[in-house]
């Protein structure tokens, strides 16, 4: 599956549902994801989110909670086209929050730090709106269940932490 789903990305396509739903399905039967597991990012539209309960539903799993990360869309295409990228790494850096000590340079290697083509103004607007449009009700079909605790993610990165832990422990379950 990740086979098929890095061949995808490599033609500039979106991975399938299928192949998203497979990897993910692969995996959770995997040691380290018997006790628990961090889906982030997924799932993205509510089709996914069915066919995953099902799955998951096969194994007697079901999901405990789903955190909403809530930040203003004005500040999103901030941090999105403020993003730099060690690519050898992963390592992230923002030209704000969070810059490398050399502009431009990774802090560890010294070599060039990269910006996505997929962090530019325009496309961080269609990924907003595809957000809103695919994403949000992922949101509505859990909410029922009162699976869904929000977290406000436009505060320090300590905040944050404490939110989404507290939400994972449920500690902050709304």
């Amino acid at each position: 599956m990740g086979k098929a789903a890095k061949a995808a990305m490599d033609a500039g396509k979106l991975v399938s549902d299928d192949i998203v739903l497979g990897i993910v399905e692969e995996n959770l039967d995997r040691e380290d994801c018997r006790r628990g597991f961090v889906l982030d990012g997924f799932p993205r539209t509510v089709p996914q989110a069915k066919s995953l309960d099902k799955i998951l539903q096969s194994r007697g799993k079901q999901i405990d909670v789903v955190v909403e990360m809530q930040v203003p869309d004005a500040k999103l295409e901030a941090r999105i086209t403020g993003r730099r990228i060690h690519t050898a790494s992963g390592r992230s850096y923002h030209v704000i929050t969070h810059p490398p000590k050399v502009e431009g340079k990774d802090d560890i290697t010294g070599e060039p730090l990269i910006t996505r083509s997929d962090d530019t103004a325009e496309k961080a607007k269609v990924r907003v709106a595809a957000y809103h449009e695919q994403t949000e009700p992922v949101l509505e079909y859990y909410r029922p269940a009162g699976k869904v605790a929000t977290v406000n993610a436009d505060q320090t990165v300590e905040e944050v932490w404490a939110g989404v832990s507290g939400a994972i422990t449920g500690v902050e379950r709304q």
